[in-house]
């Protein structure tokens, strides 16, 4: 298992896992397009809650657990393939944990979830930006803040009392929004 400069992997597994802290920031800088690729994927820059200093952090704690539970004995899966898999994973976690805390503007999409192909994973994402960039050019900016809420799972009660709107206005608004929609679909 080597990386970069001819750096053996499993030594530095193994210096970092006793306590070198050296070994484990040749690991780290060695991994750190990886981390770096993955924040980026998951950020969106209209979050107050997960941005992309908070997913950084993620990543890194998530790359310090990789390195730390990685079976070294395996030798059908590297250990960028375990490490990005742990990134990732740990990523996902977060946001979905600040969607059920109400404080990230919009949940993942479920196929997005399920891909178990990363490139298809972010044309996904993509597909969904695009979306949202359509939808905030042919929405206006009530129907756009019903539109982040509702993305986000809010039922048309709770975005009533978040916006100070009746449940009735809201449920309108949802009708306009599906409504312009279908024109982007």
């Amino acid at each position: 298992m080597k990386q970069g400069e001819g750096v053996d992997i499993s030594s530095l597994i193994t210096a970092a896992r006793n306590g070198e802290r050296k070994a484990f920031e040749k690991l780290f800088a060695a991994y750190r397009p990886l981390l770096r690729r993955a924040v980026l994927l998951y950020s969106r820059p209209d979050s107050p809650f997960l941005g992309e200093d908070d997913l950084a952090q993620e990543a890194s704690i998530a790359f310090y657990r990789a390195v730390m539970s990685f079976d070294l004995d395996r030798e059908d899966v590297t250990f960028g393939l375990y490490a990005r898999r742990c990134v990732n994973n740990r990523l996902l976690s977060a946001i979905r944990y600040a969607g059920r805390r109400g404080r990230y503007s919009e949940t993942i999409p479920e196929f997005i979830l399920s891909s178990s192909d990363p490139l298809e994973g972010f044309l996904a994402k993509e597909r969904v930006q695009s979306l949202r960039e359509g939808a905030e050019s042919l929405l206006s900016p009530y129907e756009n803040k019903i539109f982040t809420l509702l993305s986000a799972g809010g039922t048309a009660e709770e975005i009533a009392s978040v916006t100070g709107r009746s449940p009735k206005s809201v449920r309108n608004a949802v009708c306009r929004i599906r409504a312009k929609l279908e024109t982007l679909l």
